[in-house]
């Protein structure tokens, strides 16, 4: 399978244009004429991704944020960034990131995070234009719990010891939402779907001060922890009869390195 074939499996599945107007998922280097060797699926490009890439023959990394967001103005090598991308020319290594498009489609890093925390009858915090299950978020019902067991439910699900939490919790949680990435866009709507809670990452004082003052908990759960679990969603769809001859790895690895001591 050539590069640019997988390029159109993918985009027939999450199709390139729903992404945000700012984003810029899609071919991001190399040579989409490539044969591919083998696909490293991770949440950011970086240098330890490139070099793992290299070092176990894999010629496409598969990314979640992309490499370019601006223009740039140079690539001086000694700084981790442009030697990720210098390494990745030099050794011959392409890159095509999913972002805002992956986290609208049915199926993507919303539904994936959903999915995790058992939430049923799931729409769209707000829909997309594209169908009525494309969208910013997620929404629906769990099985009612009380606020000290729904955060013990949480960190197992997510396998971690702490959670940022706004807000009441001696309540009954019924209505949940969930927001990979930065959830402060949905904020608004999640009020007014009368959301028990909303579950994101990246949460400001005056975002959490607005949704407490309507009754709103705030779950920040870090953006790292809120996306990587569709890392298993993307292996999952190459592990498919037409990937067979090619090697599909996981490369988990956080750059924000963030931790609650």
């Amino acid at each position: 399978m050539k590069i640019k074939d997988f390029i159109q499996f993918y985009e027939s599945l999450v199709p390139v244009e729903i992404q945000e107007d700012w984003d810029n998922s899609g071919f991001q280097l190399g040579n989409r004429e490539n044969d591919i060797t083998g696909i490293l699926i991770s949440l950011d490009f970086s240098l330890e991704s490139v070099e793992y890439a290299s070092k176990n023959n894999m010629n496409l990394i598969f990314t979640h944020h992309p490499v370019f967001y601006k223009s740039i103005n140079n690539l001086e090598k000694g700084t981790k960034y442009s030697d990720a991308i210098i390494k990745a020319v030099k050794n011959d290594i392409s890159v095509y990131s999913s972002h805002t498009n992956l986290d609208f489609i049915e199926g993507g890093v919303n539904d994936t995070l959903a999915n995790l925390f058992n939430i049923n009858d799931i729409n769209p915090i707000i829909e997309h234009y594209y169908n009525n299950k494309t969208g910013l978020g997620r929404y629906g019902y769990i099985f009612p719990l009380k606020g000290e067991k729904f955060i013990n439910f949480l960190k197992n699900s997510l396998n971690e010891q702490n959670v940022i939490v706004y807000g009441n919790l001696d309540k009954e949680i019924i209505k949940v939402g969930v927001v990979g990435g930065t959830g402060a866009e949905t904020l608004e709507k999640s009020v007014e779907l009368n959301l028990d809670v909303l579950i994101t990452s990246d949460i400001k004082y005056h975002q959490a001060e607005f949704a407490v003052e309507n009754n709103l908990t705030l779950i920040d759960i870090g953006h790292y922890n809120s996306e990587k679990f569709v890392l298993d969603t993307l292996y999952n769809i190459f592990s498919n009869e037409e990937f067979k001859n090619i090697i599909i790895e996981k490369f988990v690895f956080d750059k924000s390195k963030r931790k609650i001591l």
